[in-house]
């Protein structure tokens, strides 16, 4: 037997907890997870002992004779401890592994606590969204006592574990346990909690993670803005709108069947067809379906036609890589090469209306790349030696733009768009004077953040052009295997976190996890909007 209801006594607290649940084939840590619900202890500070034996956060000892309502003796205080002295400065080489992170302001990292990496690549992921840290800050529930105790199911406790998660991340570069935030995971998420071959917790679906996670969020985070219309941030923020036409091929006099379909992904499905991300969300936006028709009486073929009525502020895209094989029962992986883009322009995918709605802003992107591209002309010509030429290869016209001959280059089969902001292979390298990081903007202050977003529509996008935030990838062959893993970008700098290892990455390194091999492929996409800070012309200090 291995799960028991023991006893915690708090000397510092004067107070006896009882029927506590204890599972020796789980961690200590997780154990100690459930007192700092009860006590406010921090785990680091726990001191914890049962028996004459103290208990550590790896393993319990060896001799440990638990029964039903085996007293544990806790020491620790919850009051928050005295600052520590100034510390003399240091070397670069004196400093350990966390200071290290510190000095170079790296992002948290995140303990892998048994096949946990598709939450912390979620974490990861979800964490680049600035609006959404505002909005988790705001949320000023409680972990929930109750649920520690009696094992029921807390959603609202979910999303302050994540909170205070979050807080602890900010607090220091060094590495994180989230017990607290998995504990409450699997409480609320019960498949989750499931365990495989020695005991160990399963590996699970980083999208379904993403999902039920955006899920719970939705119930409790309120919107940002007080004139939004959403009654949730993840709605206001993360939320488009579909709309659908349904006509029958069969009978031209039936009715066109319209549709609204909310949506807090969009999904690439892969096939032979489909090699780059535009393509593939095309591809669905047409699709041809049977049905039961009652002008025919009788199944009969329609066809479906979408466009998005409304564009969020952060757009999260699915590649639908996992497909079931019965023979084998599990979600086999496909490995295609499907490009994507660090900026991505949805325009084409928008419904008239929209899209009208969206040309004012675009117009404003157009001249600011134009203003940015004679400056750099400009700077050119002045480094070209009097008398010299241009090369072969700079005649060369850029993908994307059209000939003499009349006929537009660029790689045969990537998506073309008459629209300002297409991308090309080597848009990365793309120089822009009026395209800053937004984020940086966001922390400094808020009204930057309402230049995205229609004046009437908070949380949404109001230019149809999306910069690239994140990626979370997974390698291996099948979803309940393998190796999630979070490529994050903060500011100008691009992170690879690989659950407690976190180090900085070229952004060549990041179009290079579009598939095709065993390599880290991309899963999900999260796309952030394109920031537009109007009237800079230093094209040396502004960049994509």
């Amino acid at each position: 037997m291995s799960q028991y209801k023991v006893k915690v006594r708090w000397s510092n607290g004067k107070k006896e907890f009882e029927n506590v649940d204890l599972n020796l084939s789980e961690r200590p840590t997780l154990f100690k997870a459930q007192l700092y619900t009860l006590t406010g202890v921090p785990i680091e500070r726990q001191r914890l002992m049962c028996s004459g034996s103290m208990i550590k956060d790896d393993v319990w000892p060896e001799k440990l004779n638990i029964t039903e309502a085996t007293t544990f003796m806790l020491m620790g205080s919850a009051d928050k401890l005295p600052e520590a002295p100034v510390e003399k400065p240091k070397f670069v080489e004196d400093l350990s592994e966390t200071e290290l992170a510190a000095a170079m302001d790296l992002p948290a990292g995140l303990t892998n606590l048994g096949n946990t990496c598709y939450m912390s690549a979620t974490i990861q992921c979800l964490k680049v969204v600035p609006e959404f840290c505002v909005a988790l800050k705001k949320f000023d529930a409680n972990l929930s006592i109750l649920s520690s105790l009696t094992n029921q199911p807390d959603n609202e406790s979910v999303t302050a574990a994540l909170r205070d998660l979050y807080k602890s991340m900010d607090e220091t570069s060094a590495v994180v346990e989230p017990v607290i935030l998995l504990r409450m995971m699997h409480l609320a998420i019960p498949r989750f909690a499931q365990r495989g071959e020695g005991n160990v917790f399963q590996q699970q679906d980083a999208n379904e993670c993403w999902t039920e996670l955006t899920r719970i969020l939705q119930q409790y985070l309120k919107p940002l803005n007080e004139s939004s219309k959403y009654s949730n941030f993840i709605d206001e923020y993360f939320s488009g709108v579909l709309e659908g036409e349904l006509k029958c091929d069969e009978s031209p006099e039936e009715p066109v069947t319209k549709s609204n379909e909310n949506f807090l992904q969009l999904s690439c499905f892969i096939s032979q067809d489909v090699r780059y991300l535009q393509a593939g969300l095309i591809s669905r936006m047409k699709e041809t379906i049977t049905k039961f028709s009652p002008s025919l009486n009788r199944d009969a073929s329609y066809t479906k036609v979408s466009r998005i009525s409304r564009l969020p502020a952060y757009l999260t895209i699915q590649m639908v890589r996992f497909h079931y094989k019965g023979n084998v029962q599990t979600n086999a992986k496909l490995l295609r090469d499907v490009k994507f883009s660090m900026i991505l322009d949805v325009y084409d995918l928008c419904t008239n209306e929209l899209q009208e709605k969206l040309a004012p802003m675009r117009l404003k992107y157009k001249n600011a790349d134009d203003l940015s591209a004679t400056s750099k002309s400009k700077i050119i010509e002045a480094d070209q030696p009097a008398g010299s030429s241009t090369s072969k290869e700079d005649n060369t016209p850029p993908a994307g733009s059209t000939t003499a001959e009349g006929k537009q280059s660029g790689v045969d089969g990537a998506p073309k768009s008459q629209s300002v902001g297409d991308q090309s292979s080597g848009e990365e390298k793309q120089t822009s004077a009026s395209v800053t990081t937004y984020s940086r903007f966001l922390a400094n202050d808020p009204e930057e953040m309402k230049k995205y977003t229609f004046e009437d529509d908070p949380g949404s996008n109001n230019s149809g052009f999306y910069e690239l935030r994140a990626v979370l990838t997974h390698k291996g062959r099948s979803s309940a295997s393998g190796h999630y893993v979070a490529w994050i970008k903060k500011e100008d700098q691009w992170y690879k976190c690989d659950d407690d290892y976190v180090e900085p990455i070229d952004s060549e390194e990041i179009l290079k996890l579009s598939g095709g091999g065993d390599w880290h492929c991309a899963y999900v996409l999260l796309y952030g909007p394109r920031y537009l800070d109007e009237g800079h012309g230093d094209t040396k200090s502004n960049k994509v």
